[in-house]
């Protein structure tokens, strides 16, 4: 389970590299976050963290969205066939990869250092001593980037498109 989320990971990052229309890029970067998320639970056994960490990263694309939006025009994406052909040999060889490496008993598959210590409280290693001063310095960042946004929306300038 945990390689096949893997594999899709690098199927989205494939798909990315090909894409140019902003609006596909969100929902492609969509997809990613969903993506890691469940990968960050599956390693950490708990999935309170990526859930936070979707939360945050969701409403970051959220503004992000609203932003584009707002800017550019509503055009069609059309897919590009041999591209989608590329990557979807790409995504085949990797599973073919995945197959040929372990064996199809799903007992197999679970990585042993994933399953060790099922007890293990990986939220509280989050707020340790020494990651506190990292911590520290990223509320700062994002209250002084919080503060340099609000400056830099000002009503009296009007939107950012004239019609």
């Amino acid at each position: 389970m945990f390689y096949m989320f893997l594999i899709l990971y690098t199927m989205v990052n494939l798909i990315l590299m090909f894409i140019s229309s902003p609006m596909m890029m969100m929902m492609m970067m969509i997809l990613q976050i969903i993506n890691m998320s469940i990968i960050i639970g599956l390693i950490n056994k708990s999935f309170w963290y990526s859930y936070i960490l979707f939360l945050i990263i969701i409403g970051g694309l959220m503004v992000l969205f609203i932003y584009m939006t707002s800017l550019i025009s509503n055009n069609i994406y059309k897919f590009n066939m041999k591209k989608m052909i590329f990557i979807s040999m790409i995504l085949m060889l990797m599973i073919l990869i995945l197959i040929i490496k372990y064996n199809p008993n799903i007992n197999n598959i679970i990585p042993i250092q994933f399953m060790n210590n099922l007890n293990n409280n990986t939220l509280m290693k989050i707020y340790n001593n020494y990651s506190m001063m990292m911590i520290f310095l990223m509320m700062n960042y994002l209250f002084f980037a919080l503060l340099v946004s609000t400056k830099i929306i000002n009503l009296f300038y009007g939107p950012l498109r004239s019609k």
